[in-house]
């Protein structure tokens, strides 16, 4: 499922190539988080949950994945309804973006947390805020939501910024120099959504002109959208 981390990317974590995916990079802005997954039979009793929460496009799912290369595990997007059979083969849920919306029922979710507190099995809540924080109707699922840890992925660091930036011109098949990323991660703004905006607004632009990813060409990008820092 997963492909190598590139040797180059500043890492403050050791995690093993080959197990994580490429897009997936850890610095100080979710190694706390990634540390938590390294150590996930530790999650505490009753429900062995975790929760991490941060902003979309912060790489909450490819931390589900990285989880699910080191258990069994299975990942749902949705629990409109409770049905222990669908668990039965996994050792760890993960719950990619769980809200208030109607992709996920309180009941389920109530029964769902008895369940893990009856198996043993384990769980991971993915969400974009806390699920402590989440305004469900129902007390019992709000307490149950409530006595599960979390932690945030915090706002992109220079270094992560630098190897989102990267991958996503990488995808685009767009050569970049050293200096022109120096000056885009000196000038962007620090959001993982502004991020992948960004690499496309600029990949638009070279290709309309015609030209190469230069820092005049990057300049009037930023300047265009109002982004300017000197």
């Amino acid at each position: 499922m997963g492909t190598s981390l590139r040797s180059q990317l500043p890492l403050l974590l050791e995690v093993p190539k080959g197990e994580v995916d490429a897009s997936l990079f850890v610095t100080a802005a979710n190694e706390t988080a990634m540390a938590y997954l390294s150590k996930w039979q530790d999650w505490p009793a009753p429900y062995h949950s975790f929760n991490i929460y941060g902003p979309a496009g912060c790489g909450k799912s490819q931390m589900g994945a990285f989880l699910a290369q080191r258990a069994k595990a299975i990942m749902i997007d949705n629990l409109t309804m409770f049905d222990r059979t669908a668990f039965a083969d996994c050792d760890v849920i993960i719950l990619d973006g769980i809200s208030t919306s109607d992709r996920w029922s309180e009941d389920a979710l109530f029964h769902f947390c008895n369940y893990l507190s009856e198996t043993g099995k384990y769980a991971l809540f993915l969400s974009e805020t806390p699920i402590s924080q989440l305004d469900f109707s129902l007390a019992d699922v709000r307490s149950r939501l409530r006595a599960i840890p979390s932690q945030e992925i915090h706002l992109p660091d220079d270094a992560l910024l630098r190897a989102l930036f990267e991958s996503y011109f990488h995808e685009r098949q767009c050569a970049v120099t050293e200096a022109v990323l120096d000056y885009i991660v000196a000038r962007c703004d620090r959001s993982y959504e502004a991020v992948a905006q960004l690499v496309s607004a600029i990949d638009r632009e070279s290709l309309a002109a015609k030209q190469a990813i230069t820092i005049p060409l990057v300049r009037a990008v930023l300047d265009q959208n109002g982004k300017i820092k000197e």
